[in-house]
């Protein structure tokens, strides 16, 4: 496990370039609060030298908030008064309010998953991980996580279509 030190030496600049890489304080600190957990569990065991430590946060936290920034990119942006810049081709109106009530009804769906699946879709659609890489975390193999993500994404569809 590592030492408090560690934590006060290595967290603060995995912040601070999560801040740099986002442009979103509370974005940032929340990502460098799952990368941190992340590589303190999962992968601190493996990186003995304080200087490949850091080095390995760097690259984690590069690639995730890369990740993320891409994602946050495709959302679409909010003008001053609050009222959406849409593009051309963005949705009416109608079609934005069917997709809210989809979320909404997504939301629900997820709460009636088992918490087993649903941490699974968490990982894989909100972290970004692979299935091996699931595989590797919760010690089952990338075929066994893949058919559980396939019946939780079918269960959610079943659901969804259901109301």
């Amino acid at each position: 496990m590592l030492s408090t030190t560690t934590r006060q030496e290595l967290y603060p600049p995995l912040e601070r370039l999560c801040r740099h890489l986002l442009q979103d304080g509370v974005l940032a600190r929340e990502t460098a609060e799952d990368l941190w957990t992340d590589f303190v569990l999962h992968h601190a065991a493996k990186v003995s030298t304080p200087g490949a430590r850091a080095a390995y946060l760097h690259v984690l936290a590069v690639r995730h908030c890369r990740r993320l920034k891409t994602l946050h990119a495709r959302q679409v942006p909010l003008e001053a008064d609050g009222v959406p810049d849409r593009p051309a081709d963005a949705p009416s109106a109608e079609a934005q309010l069917i997709a809210a009530q989809r979320d909404a009804k997504l939301a629900d769906c997820m709460q009636q998953l088992d918490p087993s699946a649903s941490r699974l879709l968490r990982l894989r659609y909100h972290l970004g991980l692979t299935q091996e890489s699931i595989g590797d975390r919760l010690g089952v193999s990338k075929q066994y996580a893949g058919r559980i993500l396939a019946r939780a994404v079918d269960s959610l569809r079943t659901c969804v279509e259901a109301a």
